[in-house]
Formats: structure tokens, C-alpha cells, sequence
């Protein structure tokens, strides 16, 4: 899994604070472990979808 940009998730709970709990826990996640197949993925993270080779996450309940 490749995050793009800590910076972009960083200016975007700035902006939106109630974001930054689940950002920085989905960010811990997502760095500290080796995904190697969307099984993976989706046993860590239940609601994650994959959409034209995409992983789409539900941040914060769904809000983000």
C-alpha cells in the first residue's frame, strides 16, 4: 500500500478536526502493515472497497 501524501491528509484535518482521530489511526494502519492482496486489506479493514483499481476506505463512519 503506497500513501501518496501524509502532508494532504495532514492540511485536510486541519481543516475538518473531528477527521483527525480516524486519519492518523487508518494512517498507523496502513503504514505499519504489509498488504498483500485485497483479502488482506479487507480483513483489517471491513468496509474498504476496490473501484477502478482503487482502494476506497470509510473514514470516520463513513464522513470522510
Amino acid at each position: 500500500m503506497h500513501v501518496i501524501s501524509k502532508k494532504t491528509l495532514r492540511e485536510f484535518w486541519e481543516r475538518y478536526s473531528d477527521s483527525q482521530t480516524p486519519l492518523r489511526r487508518w494512517f498507523k494502519l496502513i503504514t505499519k502493515n504489509s498488504f498483500g492482496n485485497f483479502t488482506e486489506l479487507r480483513a483489517v479493514f471491513l468496509s474498504v472497497d476496490f473501484v477502478d483499481n482503487f482502494a476506497v476506505f470509510n473514514i470516520g463512519g463513513n464522513k470522510y
